[in-house]
């Protein structure tokens, strides 16, 4: 892979990103102003994710037969057609078409630029590869939610819908992306090849530690505001503190590259679990606003370690012919836990009460370094033998 189609991808991620944090904290609020009852609000919020979980190890085979250009201007097709429904849309179910549309763009543009980067034989490049693409994404999504919260009180959600429509427009400058496959000609994964990753123990530990961390980081668009509010905390005051937590997750992506190439990955596994768990699992407990900042930017700290370095260790397992394969997996297991999350947590907090919704991805975030740990252990054991 070029520079320049690095540097491509990552302004892609960031307008991405920026136009995504922009626009989704918005839609359950345009939703509920058009009449949509909030069991419903409920279903066009995770309809953003319904085709991700149907279709992403579709995508993910295409991914490995199809050139990299074409998928990203499929999901710059996709963006654009969302924007422009949320645009037009009439009612509640104009929004769940539109974010029908937006998953689909989404899956797209995640699946085949990880494949992508996965692609670059040099450990240390594919590293920093991807730690530029999720500093990309961190940076577009800590500036989004400000800048749309400003222009819908000025000027309203039309505007916002206008501005999302042309930076939706960008992803069209996939054009300049040089035109190559990101599988290997003649050999096309079968979708045994998903079985035979799905065989491989270190594999599914990626997959449980993905998704163990996306369960709990869905608390913030969900519980987490809910639960600032029952402490008393302004609605301003909310928005600040996600902002710190999505500012301490952008600083550290800077450094995430860095922090791969001179640490072990299990190390870095072990950072990340501590660095979330402890404040998922604080945050009913803390009523100081400085105690409660102090979390955030904890957790943001543990979410911006996480993610790359769940990429980087997919990629490290799969192979050249399949990577686009095992980035379909992956994403299937984050749109498994962003989807799966609010509708589980949900019910615990109607029977339990709000704090109880903390309690459960903190009991998976603890069974997950336990099951690590005792595969690390065995694996290391093996390999003194």
């Amino acid at each position: 892979m070029t520079a320049r189609t690095l540097a491509v991808l990552a302004a892609l991620y960031f307008f991405h990103f920026f136009r995504h944090g922009m626009v989704l904290p918005l839609v359950p609020l345009y939703a509920s102003e058009m009449g949509a009852s909030s069991a419903f609000v409920g279903v066009i919020v995770s309809g953003f994710n319904l085709l991700s979980l149907c279709l992403a190890l579709y995508v993910g085979r295409v991914a490995d037969k199809v050139a990299v250009r074409t998928m990203l201007l499929v999901a710059a097709a996709g963006n654009i057609v969302y924007s422009l429904l949320l645009l037009v849309a009439q009612g509640p179910w104009g929004i769940f078409v539109a974010q029908l549309s937006g998953g689909l763009g989404f899956l797209f543009l995640i699946v085949s630029s990880q494949a992508a980067v996965s692609q670059i034989p040099q450990q240390g490049k594919r590293e920093r590869g991807f730690g530029l693409l999720s500093f990309a994404a961190a940076l577009g999504q800590g500036t989004g939610p400000v800048v749309g919260g400003w222009i819908v009180s000025v000027a309203g959600y039309t505007t916002v819908f206008i501005l999302a429509v042309g930076l939706a427009l960008t992803g069209l400058s996939a054009i300049w992306v040089r035109h190559e496959k990101t599988g290997t000609p003649g050999q096309i994964p079968q979708w045994r090849e998903a079985g035979t990753l799905l065989k491989d123990k270190r594999f599914l530990g990626v997959l449980l530690f993905t998704l163990s961390i996306l369960f709990a980081v869905s608390l913030r668009g969900s519980f987490l505001p809910l639960l600032l509010r029952q402490k008393g905390f302004s609605p301003g005051l909310i928005g600040a503190y996600l902002s710190l937590f999505a500012v301490a997750m952008t600083v550290v992506r800077v450094w995430v590259g860095r922090l791969m190439g001179a640490t072990s990955r299990p190390f870095l596994v072990a950072i990340a679990l501590v660095l979330i768990t402890i404040p998922v699992a604080l945050m009913p407990l803390v009523h100081n606003q400085w105690g409660v900042a102090g979390a955030l930017v904890v957790f943001g700290l543990g979410f911006g370690i996480s993610q790359p370095l769940s990429m980087v260790m997919v990629s490290d397992l799969s192979h050249s012919e399949n990577s686009g394969l095992a980035m379909g997996l992956r994403f299937t297991t984050i749109t498994a836990a962003t989807f799966s999350s609010p509708l589980i947590l949900g019910a615990v907090a109607e029977i339990a009460g709000l704090s109880a919704a903390f309690v459960v991805p903190t009991l998976l975030l603890l069974t997950t370094a336990v099951v690590l740990w005792g595969g690390w252990h065995r694996l290391r054991a093996q390999q003194l033998k």
